[in-house]
This record gives structure tokens, C-alpha cells and sequence, in this order.
């Protein structure tokens, strides 16, 4: 890139280069309803496969010598839950959450039942921030809808 001396240089961080910066793109409605639909999809499965793997699963192991359930369950949920990762990450990007925001999101997948009530508490707010990229308003998380450049 080719620049005149008394220009600004843009600023690459480590975050922006693994696409954490996200683009002008990430803040269009239809992929923030798209990455919200594929988080609270996830967000389901997630939370089932440890209900019941905690529930169901583990009582009947230690208490039946039953180890059926936790063969099974076990690593569809492992499974479902690097995907509960990337869906949580894609959404987080998308609407540009820092990653404070996203950690609890992350770690809710690791107690039973947690994944449902973070469902619950990030839908309202990722919804706002949709209205707001609809109506160009700044969103939840401090950032404007992108600019369009008129010809």
C-alpha cells in the first residue's frame, strides 16, 4: 500500500488479524439474525446434551453401573459444544462484542442448565443491536451502523 507521508497508516492488531474487528459486513441485520439463530440453536442443544449427561447420565453410571448414557451422550455433546464455540464466536464478531462479553457465553456450557439462561439474558441485547443496525443507529456495544458512501 502506497501512502503520503503525512497520512494515517491503519492499525492492525493482533485481534483485528484473527477477525475479531470484525467489517463493515458483520454489521449487517441479516448476519447478526443469522449468527443469533445459529447461537440459540446451539445454545439448545448444548444445554440438553448436559442436562443430560448430568441428570441422566452420570447418576446412572456411578449409581447403576450404567455407563450407556455417557458413552453416547458424552461426545455428541463435546461435539455440540466446539460448535457452540464457533457459533458463540461468529455472533460475538458479527455484532462486535468485546470478549469480556462473549467469556460467559463460552463457560456457559460447562454447568447444567447455564446455556439456556444466557440464551435468555444475550437474545434482548443482540436484538437491540440488530434494531439498531436496521435503523442505522449506534448499537449496545458503542459501534454505528457502517457508513455507506454516497456517489
Amino acid at each position: 500500500m502506497v501512502t503520503s507521508p503525512g497520512a494515517e497508516r491503519p492499525t492492525t492488531t493482533a485481534l483485528a488479524l484473527i477477525g475479531w474487528g470484525g467489517s463493515d459486513r458483520s454489521l449487517s441485520p441479516k448476519a447478526m439474525r443469522g449468527a443469533l439463530l445459529r447461537y440459540r440453536v446451539m445454545a439448545y442443544i448444548v444445554g440438553v446434551g448436559l442436562v443430560v449427561l448430568a441428570c441422566v447420565g452420570v447418576p446412572l453410571q456411578y449409581a447403576a453401573h450404567d455407563s450407556t448414557v455417557v458413552a453416547i451422550v458424552g461426545p455428541i455433546h463435546g461435539f455440540a459444544y466446539i460448535v457452540y464455540l464457533a457459533a458463540g464466536y461468529d455472533m460475538a464478531r458479527r455484532v462486535r462484542w468485546s470478549f469480556g462479553k462473549l467469556l460467559p457465553v463460552v463457560l456457559a456450557g460447562f454447568v447444567p442448565g447455564l446455556a439456556f439462561v444466557m440464551e435468555r439474558l444475550t437474545t434482548p441485547k443482540i436484538e437491540a443491536d440488530i434494531r439498531a443496525a436496521e435503523a442505522g443507529a449506534p448499537t449496545v456495544a458503542g459501534h454505528g451502523a457502517p457508513e455507506v458512501a454516497e456517489a
